[in-house]
């Protein structure tokens, strides 16, 4: 999911208009590209574009799989032999480095996938594990392979990869993946909380089927005019997704409801109501499941890419599985981690020498995690684990009187001494105790015609980042509720995921709850952490829906993600909570009814509770002492170049 999204669709106005002049008699020769490239035939016929790359050398050598929908310079290891890149920018040459891993010895294979870039087929999920185990075997079978073979890429291709390792096919000895997640429905698509990532699943989606090669269309039954037309309408809707990245919920497009039949690409694929009505452990969604492998895996995340928390939850369950695994954290987002947009980086290259050719020394200089701290100036640190095994869990309190009440110091041995001083928090003496407040309420009314919008976030392609809040929190929005601690007196770091429990009633059968985890700096910014978004339908299980009954009061516990993050001495921690964020989330429409399927909808009037007998709360991984860390000083991913001066 590289920046191809958008150069696709970012031309489309200048191409309609030629279009729409020539009556449709340009599309074919835009859109249906010939490739010159070797083909690979899969066992029902499908004829699918596959690269070989070799090395110099006699042979036989490891091998890396990459299968990917795109070409370069879209993604760094894709593409075909013959592309000319005579008019790439030279900023995104460095891309171009598939040549770095043939010059380290191995073999790589760029396979893509069906209906992209020359291979049969349709496009979008389709048969992508069955045709990745056969390339798996066919590879096996080269004069040139010796047996020994790792998966990688990076964005869908790291998505597709980490598929091809949940089946442990045999030969697949280590996997390098970057910036993807394990699971394509139930964590590109769909949040922890329910609710569907629009503003990944609309444009992500739209442009798989904008691009899809002839024989995707051919495939779904469409004619040459169909298709034509087709076209044009899509391009035109594209061209609306992406008009106003930094205010998308002005956007027409994105607020078309129901999503479900979407005019123009929803008939053009199957896949796109099929993603729609996945659910966890339906047979589609884990299909594109690789949550679950044996294979050898370093992880790539970076803190504000739309995937990090699913790979970073991945890699934890992993840990409780002793899984053979490493994790390195970038600062940044999708399209521009901190370092860099570029491969092979630093750890990639060690990882597949330690697996595939058996040089034992490759990684022992390297902590099995690395990590930064988000908002700070290059200070890496190393540990053994994710989440970190030093982390203090601490509960801090949400007040009706709008404060955030931190947790404090008791006592265990003498309940008659005196309150303790904040030195006695390393007491051993002492435990940390849930702060008590007043029992209270605060409400909101929220509608879905005019939901709170998306400014920053863990993004895929809209407005991303950490990016400051007070034009949502002091906007006259009367369905956001603020709530700050005190001035922090020391500075407060966190380290791992996060959770909120948040008490809360509706008078709606259905309704969303969104909460912001953000730093309030002394100049008045308020800074965006971390995000969560929890669907009261789906209060009790992914699998089940279970409405609401008005005025009863749930408890809903909220997935925030996880995050490194110093709250500097001076600042303040401050929640908002709603229930919109759009269009990082569709907008519940605060009714029972089937989702995605209905444009109904009605104001909910939604209320918070604080204190007995219910409460609200978030609970923070907090980092007692950063001594327990290895600090890796100068660290640098050390991306490979291939430009010479």
């Amino acid at each position: 999911m590289k920046n191809f999204v958008k150069i696709a669709f970012a031309s489309s106005a200048a191409i309609v208009g030629c279009l729409l002049i020539a009556g449709f008699v340009m599309v074919p020769s835009i859109f249906a590209a010939k490739y010159e490239a070797e083909k690979m035939t899969m066992s029902d016929g499908a004829e699918l574009v596959t690269t070989v790359r070799l090395p110099d050398g006699e042979g036989p050598f490891p091998t890396l799989i990459v299968r990917s929908p795109y070409e370069l310079p879209h993604t760094p290891l894709s593409g075909l032999p013959s592309e000319d890149f005579s008019n790439v920018d030279d900023k995104d040459l460095p891309k171009v480095i598939w040549q770095a891993v043939i010059d380290a010895g191995y073999a790589l294979v760029v396979q893509h996938t069906r209906g992209r870039i020359g291979s049969d087929g349709q496009a979008l999920l389709n048969k992508d594990r069955d045709d990745a185990l056969e390339l798996i075997a066919w590879v096996q079978q080269q004069d040139w392979s010796n047996g020994k073979i790792g998966t990688t890429g990076d964005s869908i291709e790291a998505i597709m990869a980490m598929l091809t390792n949940a089946e442990n096919p045999e030969g697949v000895q280590a996997s390098f993946v970057q910036i993807g997640t394990p699971s394509l429905i139930n964590d590109a698509m769909f949040g922890p909380g329910g609710a569907i990532k629009l503003e990944t699943f609309l444009p992500w989606t739209a442009e798989q089927i904008l691009t899809a090669d002839d024989t995707h269309y051919e495939a779904i039954g469409y004619g040459p005019i169909k298709r034509r037309t087709s076209l044009i309408s899509m391009m035109l809707k594209g061209q609306a997704l992406l008009s106003d990245l930094e205010t998308p919920h002005t956007v027409s497009a994105w607020r078309h409801l129901p999503l479900k039949d979407y005019p123009h690409f929803a008939a053009a694929s199957e896949g796109w109501n099929a993603i729609l009505d996945a659910r966890p452990g339906d047979e589609l969604a884990e299909y594109f499941n690789g949550s679950v492998t044996d294979i050898p895996t370093y992880y790539v995340a970076a803190w504000m890419d739309v995937f990090a928390s699913s790979q970073l939850s991945s890699f934890a369950r992993g840990e409780v599985r002793n899984a053979d695994q490493r994790l390195l954290i970038l600062n940044g987002t999708h399209f521009a981690p901190e370092s860099p947009t570029t491969w092979p980086i630093q750890p990639m290259l060690p990882w597949f020498d330690y697996h595939l050719k058996g040089e034992a020394s490759a990684l022992l200089d390297l902590p099995r995690v690395i990590f930064p701290i988000a908002n700070a100036d290059d200070e890496w640190y190393g540990t053994d684990t994710w989440p970190p095994a030093a982390i203090q869990t601490e509960t801090w309190v949400l007040s009706y009187d709008a404060g955030i009440r931190p947790p404090t110091a008791v006592k265990v041995t003498d309940e008659n001494d005196a309150e303790p001083d904040a030195d006695d928090l390393s007491n051993p003496e002492f435990v940390l105790a849930r702060a008590s407040v007043a029992s209270g309420t605060r409400g909101y009314a929220y509608d879905p015609d005019h939901p709170v919008p998306t400014v920053g976030g863990k993004n895929l392609l809209i407005t991303h980042g950490p990016k400051d809040q007070r034009g949502v929190r002091e906007n006259d929005r009367s369905d956001v509720l603020s709530y700050e601690s005190d001035v922090l007196t020391t500075d407060l770091i966190v380290a791992g995921p996060l959770t909120a429990n948040v008490s809360v009633s509706s008078d709606a059968r259905d309704t969303d709850f969104t909460l912001k985890v953000l730093d309030i700096t002394p100049t008045g910014e308020a800074i965006l952490v971390t995000e969560g978004i929890q669907r009261a339908r789906f209060r009790e299980s992914l699998n089940t829906e279970v409405f609401m009954v008005p005025g009863q009061v749930y408890t809903l516990d909220i997935d925030l993600g996880h995050m490194a993050w110093r709250f500097k001495s001076g600042h303040r921690l401050a929640i908002d909570i709603s229930s919109s964020n759009f269009p990082q989330w569709d907008r519940n429409l605060n009714t029972d009814a089937p989702l995605f399927s209905s444009t109904d909808r009605q104001i909910a009037n939604n209320v918070i509770h604080h204190g007995a007998p219910y409460g609200t709360s978030i609970q923070l991984p907090v980092v007692p002492d950063l001594g327990a860390f290895e600090r890796m000083h100068g660290y640098t991913t050390e991306p490979y170049v291939p430009l010479e001066d």
